[in-house]
């Protein structure tokens, strides 16, 4: 896939307000400061951005994108320069730090207290012709903000979304990003076709903010008793993923994939329909008890010089695994699905074709799933009924996709 494009990136404009000239001393009493805050609004928009395939013409193009703040709304970031210990401190509390990695290493890092943002884009084209419409909307990262009983305990940190990066990679010349994103996280997502939106709402806890029982009642919707008041701490969630890396290699670019233990994503309220006629309520899909235990993905360029495409090799770690849940209004089905081996993929290739459009080369792939825990049990059934119940059994994938492939599936 070609690396130029047809309209030029449009810089994000920092909006200042007044500048100053400052003296030496004006200018050490900032330096000396917690850390800077960095506040703005701004609207970017670009009609046409493409990529062109060198070998036969082959154009990928995404238009009409939109991407800025909400009206009367600004993001509002902090940033500051401070030791590892000193950072994972700030996000999970004074003392919390005790592992090998807590260290006097400075790095930087990025406190987002609000990020109100939008992005669509209008049309998503290959060869002339629309394949959808997507956007990602009302981006909040506290949107429990009126809910204060029962984000009771959280401080500002655990409320932001934040990103930390030091130096160092997978060889010591590269970066170290970790990046927290808080349990309060939320937005919304749609795919439109012909006018036709599949739309959903994406939080990092399975709870919905608009429930005004929230402090009331326990995970499943009773009644607590005694009295005793719900809040966030007792719920799962966010996601705390460390060991990101970023390192320029001999073979292309090598991106590092995270750790994480006890992660949550629920993709809640799909829906089908439009603004205008309305939507009709389907379903939920939840991602929780999330472990990654890292890996890679390499990207390079094509294997010949008239090649234009982009190739990668990947390798997600054994041990990564989630407990998926799917809900209806009725009933729910949960399964535990990990990964036994390690999953790699090695020449998969991605490439825009004049003549057959979007190319995607699996390329050869290897790995072993195993799923256990899957229950059936109708929605009114608590936590508690369900780990009841006797398992419907078990399955263990083994994939083989290569010049001799095979999907191996056995059942208990």
């Amino acid at each position: 896939m070609a690396a130029r494009a047809l309209t030029t990136l449009l810089m994000m404009p920092l909006m200042v307000n007044a500048l100053e000239q400052m003296d030496d001393s004006s200018m050490s009493s900032v330096v000396a400061q917690e850390g800077v805050r960095l506040i703005s609004e701004y609207e970017i928009y670009l009609q046409d951005l493409s990529i062109i395939d060198g070998d036969d013409g082959g154009v990928s193009s995404l238009k009409n994108i939109t991407f800025g703040t909400r009206a009367n709304r600004q993001q509002e970031i902090d940033f500051k320069i401070a030791s590892k210990t000193e950072l994972y401190e700030e996000i999970h509390g004074d003392g919390s730090c005790v592992s090998a990695d807590c260290t006097n290493e400075l790095g930087l890092a990025f406190f987002n207290r609000d990020l109100p943002y939008d992005l669509e884009v209008g049309a998503i084209e290959i060869n002339g012709k629309s394949v959808a419409g997507v956007g990602i909307t009302d981006f909040e990262v506290n949107a429990f903000a009126n809910n204060p009983a029962f984000l009771s305990g959280m401080h500002a940190n655990e409320k932001s979304l934040n990103v930390t990066a030091f130096a160092g990679g997978f060889d010591g010349r590269g970066i170290d990003f970790s990046v927290y994103v808080p349990k309060t996280a939320q937005f919304k997502q749609y795919v439109e076709v012909n006018g036709v939106k599949f739309a959903s709402t994406v939080r990092f806890i399975d709870a919905d903010p608009e429930n005004p029982n929230l402090t009331t009642t326990d995970q499943n919707g009773n009644p607590n008793p005694g009295g005793v008041t719900t809040t966030i701490a007792d719920y799962q969630g966010g996601l705390d993923m460390t060991n990101i890396t970023v390192d320029v290699v001999s073979d292309g670019l090598r991106l590092g994939l995270p750790e994480m233990e006890g992660g949550v994503i629920a993709i809640t309220d799909f829906r089908l329909g439009n603004d205008e006629i309305g939507y009709d309520y389907i379903n939920d899909i939840v991602f929780k008890d999330i472990n990654l235990t890292g890996g890679f993905v390499l990207m390079k360029p094509g294997l010949l010089e008239t090649e234009d495409a982009i190739n990668m090799d990947m390798q997600v770690n054994a041990g990564t695994g989630f407990t998926y849940v799917y809900r209806d209004p009725n009933d729910q089905i949960n399964a535990r699905v990990e990964l036994s081996k390690d999953l790699t993929i090695a020449g998969a290739s991605i490439n825009t074709s004049g003549v057959n459009g979007l190319e995607i080369g699996l390329g050869q792939v290897k790995g072993q799933v195993f799923i256990d825990d899957i229950t059936l049990a109708p929605n009114f059934y608590t936590d508690a009924q369900r780990a009841q119940q006797a398992p419907l059994g078990e399955l263990t994938v083994n994939l083989n996709i290569a010049n001799t492939s095979y999907l191996h599936i056995q059942g208990n």
